[in-house]
């Protein structure tokens, strides 16, 4: 809803400048300007280009703002959503532009001054060249929702680098890993609350220096330190699959198999590179915050271990 007042609106020969924009919509508070044609009396007959900046932008609110139905309004209430039922303005807005965010969240995963390069056309959302920082590191990347179909759908891609494994733990509000880690990510699922039942997609993982605090194996009792652990895994029916990784741990290598549930609940296996040490490995069940660990026998081990290629 746009303060009255608050903006300036300027004519030139072929189009309108509105600057010192302030308006509310989606949860947030925007700022900044736009540009339109002149002659536009309904939003789906301007293309816009805007310039805006934002406090915070959650990808769920914003999914809720453009499903309401608003009736038309002229350009300088584009963003407003109230109203009797009618179109969706943003199911026939055309724009495209920078935005900016101080908070960016996106389906409970919070990130921090964000940029990106935006555009809007028809229900479907395109949030390019994402920047932000990301639990310490640095986000790379894109996402796409599509609002014209229902229920709307949303996807992404991108790339981290220096995440802090520690801010993640915090994040969870528990301590179980630490660590700084890049990786890489594709995504997809729905645009609602359910985003993360829906979801699907595949995880690369880089690992270095860090630990599993509450998995504590060997006659010493100490808890798992990991020089280095680099795999792949894929996310579908709330669980994450991971295919057999390498993990170097400052006593022993293993391979790592197994899933690990949304739901923080494990099956993972750790099943010594070296089949000649005892024990061959370890099982890990239970959940994260409390996890069973268990050895493994030689047979078990030689079970997990992958046939050498012919």
């Amino acid at each position: 809803l746009v303060q009255p007042g608050q903006e300036s609106r300027r004519a030139l020969p072929d189009g309108v400048h509105v600057a010192k924009l302030n308006a509310k919509a989606g949860g947030t508070t925007w700022t900044g300007s736009l540009d339109m044609p002149r002659g536009c009396g309904t939003p789906d007959a301007c293309p816009i280009r805007f310039a805006l900046s934002a406090d915070e932008i959650a990808l769920a609110r914003m999914s809720e703002w453009i499903s309401a139905r608003p009736k038309a309004r002229p350009w300088y209430r584009v963003l407003d959503a109230g109203g009797k039922p009618g179109p969706s303005v943003l199911a026939r807005l055309h724009a495209s532009g920078r935005l900016t965010a101080s908070r960016f969240v996106v389906h409970g995963v919070p990130a921090a001054d964000v940029s990106a390069s935006v555009k809007i056309d028809g229900g479907k959302l395109q949030i390019l060249e994402l920047n932000a920082n990301l639990f310490g590191g640095k986000h790379r990347g894109r996402w796409q929702a599509d609002f014209s179909v229902t229920p709307s759908v949303c996807n992404g891609s991108g790339t981290l680098a220096g995440l802090s494994l520690d801010r993640v733990a915090d994040e969870m509000g528990d301590e179980w890993i630490a660590g700084t880690a890049n990786g890489s990510y594709e995504l997809k699922g729905l645009c609602t609350a359910e985003f993360w039942q829906s979801a699907e997609g595949t995880l690369q993982v880089d690992m270095k220096d860090g630990a599993l605090p509450h998995v504590v194996i060997g006659e010493a009792g100490e808890a798992l330190k990991i020089t280095h652990l680099s795999g792949h895994a894929r996310l579908r029916e709330e669980k994450i699959e991971i295919t057999p990784a390498m993990l170097d741990s400052t006593n022993a290598e293993f391979q790592l198999s197994g899933t690990a549930s949304l739901k923080r609940e494990l099956d993972l296996k750790l099943a010594r590179i070296a089949p000649d040490t005892l024990p061959a490995g370890y099982e890990i069940t239970g959940t994260l915050a409390e996890p069973r660990i268990s050895a493994l026998s030689n047979t078990e081990q030689a079970r997990l271990k992958p046939l050498p290629p012919k």
